[in-house]
């Protein structure tokens, strides 16, 4: 599966689920054989009884008008919702499944919100599927609401096995069906899962269960997922430790073949366990400070002793100066360092000595994390692996991905959100130039278009682009501005290739950039439908007159729904660089991105000629023409964005100019030469052979 299906693949599926809902019930009004209310409680679509809900919707029936207090957010992979009305009733909570994290990042707990939606069931759960078409409506009404408050259960009513039938656990069980529960103590830890099991949610490590601390009904234990809605794993305490009480979402889902129902927590104030925390993640905050996040809430004396922490260049002279715990409780920890190490190299943290709010005793062994030193900004992250260069076939890739497909160590990135194309989000460095983009994949947070963030992730090179994934946090830095797009050709961005020497400038410099195209033309596919339709992607050719070059405006995302492309238009097009398996794309923002060309100017810049020789070299050349009096700013960069040199800098007027750069202020590697006239912006690579 390429790159780009992945993100379409549950488009697709779910339009095949509108089709099939054409034919199925909408509410209201309900089927023509029943006298039903126009509004559709949480109750008539779980309450599984016709004679107890003569108006339960069917499956793939449409309903309009669900509404509940949010109570969870799942917060991996596809995204969902759980609601629950105030009064806690039997049957009154369900989760609303909507695809994507950029949907999900809307809502916040005690929002209460209305779903319009398909009745569907997952794994045995009802759902309501708001993720497609007409039905992807999921209305906020008002914040702030309290949740409601827990069903208290026991470990009886809850049994983890069976889900199905008709006994008395799972009558009992299936009344709270994606409710807030409760359960109360002592508890104790009974068995860990030891293996991973692919495909329900249940993970080595994160699923554990518990039984009544006092022996009785021993044959009835609850099964716990520390891993489903949480955003850092909630590991297992040890076997045969002490749990006081455990709260959470009630789900369904498979576990070794077995139906069984469990009890999802959202985060570590879903339990109070006598025992040693564990240490879940640790990232750069910023080039002197790490936030390390355990899944337990944390005694604070021994959080803020900084004596229980130590990086791994210790013994070289790095210190932790300062332990934090933020905001004073929970689970979260910020260090101040001292690190005698370079950024960007691996570093470890190892805490010990460090005890649980619910047991300040119980202190935790030696634990450790790995991570790349500093917060890096795009550009840095994209500098290429020599070794993947090198490699037969060629390969563009991050210096901090893994293997192939696979994620490389914990790193922090810094940059300005652009836009999100379904499930990819784009940020893009302050400071732009050329390398300075990457796509981040389904963030568990919302984030805003203008404000720059820091996400703590891996990287993995994923069919040829480089792409920000297991997203742990995000941080949001406030308002910036997103840089203004750069004014490309189609020769360059139609050139997916890898470039061995990184002498070129082609698609992989803009990769996860905002670029700007002008007097290109529609036209038609090669293959039916020949021509593109409403809200489609189209082709584009250029430059104008000799139209050779091809380049695809991509609808990833939707965002120009009522705009169609007309073969023959010429036009100027904002976008986001794309790269799925070498093939490059133009991703617009919306349809305010399309704007129409002149067909009889040919798009050279704007008659701006910009260039640097020779390329590589000990002194570079750098030559521009201005066809126009204009502001002009000539500056070189290096890969992390800082400024290197200014070589020109004020208003000229029109001519042609030349400046020279020797790379005294600098070391031997690789540049950009950034040049803005006006509101344009060029950029080009230069390698300093210093």
């Amino acid at each position: 599966m390429s790159r780009l299906a992945r993100v379409l693949l549950t488009a697709a599926l779910l339009s095949s689920f509108a089709t099939a809902a054409v034919a199925a019930v909408k509410y209201p009004p309900g089927p023509p054989y029943r006298s039903c209310p126009d509004s559709v409680t949480i109750f008539q679509v779980q309450r599984h009884d016709t004679l107890a809900n003569p108006c339960m919707p069917a499956l793939d029936d449409t309903v309009w008008g669900v509404g509940g207090i949010v109570t969870a957010k799942r917060p991996r992979s596809t995204a969902r919702l759980y609601i629950e009305n105030s009064n806690a009733a039997d049957y009154n909570a369900i989760q609303i499944y909507v695809t994507d994290q950029a949907y999900n990042g809307q809502f916040a707990l005690g929002d209460s919100v209305v779903a319009y939606a398909l009745v569907k069931e997952y794994q045995g759960e009802t759902q309501l599927d708001g993720s497609v078409g007409v039905s992807k409506i999921v209305r906020k009404v008002s914040s702030g609401n309290p949740l409601p408050p827990f069903r208290m259960h026991t470990t009886t009513d809850l049994r983890y096995t069976p889900a199905t039938g008709s006994g008395s656990a799972y009558a009992t069980a299936i009344t709270s069906e994606g409710a807030l529960v409760k359960v109360n103590g002592p508890l104790k830890v009974a068995r860990v899962e030891t293996v991973n099991l692919s495909g329900n949610g249940l993970f080595a490590g994160t699923n554990w269960l518990l039984v009544n601390g006092d022996g009785s009904a021993p044959g009835d234990s609850i099964l716990i997922d520390g891993y489903t809605l949480t955003p850092t794993n909630i590991n297992n305490p040890p076997l045969g430790y002490t749990v006081d009480w455990v709260q959470g979402i009630v789900g369904r889902a498979t576990n070794d073949g077995i139906d069984c129902w469990m009890i999802r927590l959202r985060g570590p104030d879903d339990q109070s366990v006598q025992a040693p925390p564990n240490l879940s993640e640790a990232y750069p905050i910023a080039d002197n400070k790490v936030r390390v996040i355990f899944d337990n809430n944390l005694d604070i004396t021994t959080a803020e002793n900084e004596a229980n922490y130590a990086l791994g260049s210790a013994l070289s002279g790095s210190t932790v100066d300062l332990a934090e715990l933020v905001g004073g409780a929970g689970a979260v920890v910020d260090l101040t360092i001292t690190d005698v190490q370079p950024r960007l190299t691996l570093e470890t943290i190892q805490t010990e000595n460090i005890g649980s709010a619910a047991c300040p005793g119980c202190l935790s062994g030696q634990q450790s994390k790995t991570f790349i030193l500093g917060v890096m900004t795009p550009a840095e992250l994209q500098a290429p692996n020599a070794d993947s260069l090198a490699a037969i076939p060629c390969l563009d890739k991050s210096q901090f991905a893994g293997g192939g497909f696979a994620q490389g160590e914990r790193v922090s990135v810094r940059g300005v959100f652009v836009q999100s194309y379904g499930s990819l989000y784009y940020l893009e460095g302050a400071a732009g130039g050329l390398r300075n983009g990457v796509s981040a994949y389904n963030p568990p947070y919302a984030m805003v278009p203008g404000n720059e963030y820091i996400v703590a992730s891996r990287a993995q090179e994923y069919y040829t682009e480089t792409e920000l994934s297991n997203i742990v946090g995000v941080i949001d830095l406030g308002a910036s501005a997103v840089p203004a797009p750069i004014l490309e050709t189609l020769p360059v961005l139609a050139d997916g290739g890898c470039d061995p020497t990184q002498t070129i400038t082609n698609a992989e410099d803009y990769e996860g950039l905002l670029v700007r195209v002008e007097n290109v033309k529609v036209v038609p596919f090669n293959t039916e439908p020949t021509i593109p339709s409403m809200g489609g992607s189209f082709r584009v050719v250029g430059p104008y007159p000799t139209w050779t070059d091809t380049l695809l405006v991509s609808s990833l995302g939707n965002h120009y729904p009522d705009y169609t492309p007309v073969v023959g238009n010429i036009l100027n097009i904002n976008g986001v660089i794309h790269i799925d398996s070498d093939v490059p794309r133009l991703l617009p923002r919306s349809a305010d991105d399309i704007t129409p060309g002149t067909a009889d100017v040919t798009p050279t810049r704007t008659g701006i000629a910009f260039a640097v020789s020779p390329n590589p070299a000990r002194i570079s050349s750098i030559s521009f023409s201005l066809p126009r009096s204009a502001d002009v700013d000539l500056s070189v960069f290096d890969l992390a964005g800082r400024k290197i040199a200014t070589l020109a800098k004020g208003s000229m007027p029109a001519g042609q100019y030349t400046r020279e750069w020797n790379g005294s202020d600098a070391g031997a590697g690789i540049y950009f030469v950034r040049l803005r006239v006006g509101s344009e912006t060029f950029s080009l690579r230069t390698v300093s052979l210093k």
